[in-house]
């Protein structure tokens, strides 16, 4: 009984001491040494990350635009279809937000890979809020829609650049 006793306490102190690590941000001079030591990738190695990102820009893009304007196969009358529709959409924008995550690599150049996160992150929120049943005509959604579709837009141009 003594020993379990014992054994919670340590227990108790390690997360305690990792709790305050997690809470100050664990910052030290290995962490500064890490950060100096961070890996440089070549300008090959960008380039190959940005076309990795743009072409995955490109995919998601068509994907959403696609499923987000299609219509019910049956008209619009066809309920069963336009449910089966909205579901595309959903999905297209989740799927499609992880998709981008999976795309952004360490290599990826810091001015794709900010706006490729949000973008991602606001897809996936979006997909998540429609699901949960927000439609687009509410004032937040809209929001979300239109700085998903300004997030777009600059990875596009972005892109476009050599």
């Amino acid at each position: 009984m003594v020993l379990s006793a014992a054994a919670l306490v340590v227990s108790l102190a390690a997360l305690a001491v990792a709790g305050l690590t997690a809470l100050s941000g664990g910052h030290d001079k290995d962490d500064d040494a890490a950060q100096a030591a961070a890996p440089t990738y070549s300008d090959e190695e960008r380039a190959h990350a940005k076309k990795q990102l743009c072409d995955a820009v490109d995919i998601v893009r068509s994907g959403v635009a696609s499923t987000a304007n299609a219509e019910a196969p049956g008209g619009p009358n066809d309920i069963v279809g336009g449910i089966a529709v909205g579901a595309n959409a959903r999905l297209a924008l989740s799927v499609g937000g992880q998709y981008l995550m999976t795309n952004i690599v360490a290599a990826t150049p810091e001015d794709l890979a900010r706006p490729a996160t949000d973008l991602a992150r606001s897809l996936i929120e979006i997909g998540a809020t429609a699901t949960a049943g927000v439609p687009a005509t509410n004032a937040d959604q809209r929001a979300r829609m239109e700085r998903a579709e300004k997030l777009t837009a600059e990875l596009v141009a972005e892109c476009a650049r050599d």
